[in-house]
């Protein structure tokens, strides 16, 4: 597979696992029950992103906060979508500013 295949797979991984902690995480503080937190991919292949953070030897909180950085840029639907998917699972948002309704 080319660097550019194992790019893209790592970035989805990524991005996949990130979906995956944030929805967790919303449930966990807004509906105050125990979630289990996904646990973090392993980056073994040669994919330049993968090289970099192993190499940096970035902490789990690290590798979200870069992969949070990029999401703009890879998928910028991503953190709207899993808002309005925690919404529907009866999570209110008002604590960020929102209006609850009726």
């Amino acid at each position: 597979m080319s660097n550019d295949g194992e790019q893209a797979d790592s970035l989805k991984i990524t991005l996949e696992y990130l979906s995956q902690l944030l929805n967790a995480r919303l449930h966990q503080y807004f509906k105050q029950k125990e979630v289990a937190i996904p646990p973090l991919p392993k980056f073994e292949d040669n994919s330049p992103f993968s090289r970099t953070i192993n190499a940096l030897e970035l902490s789990p909180a690290e590798q979200v906060i870069i992969v949070l950085a990029l999401v703009p840029e890879l998928d910028p639907a991503l953190l709207p979508s899993n808002l309005r998917a925690a919404q529907s699972d009866g999570i209110d948002f008002s604590i960020f500013g929102g209006i609850g309704g009726k």
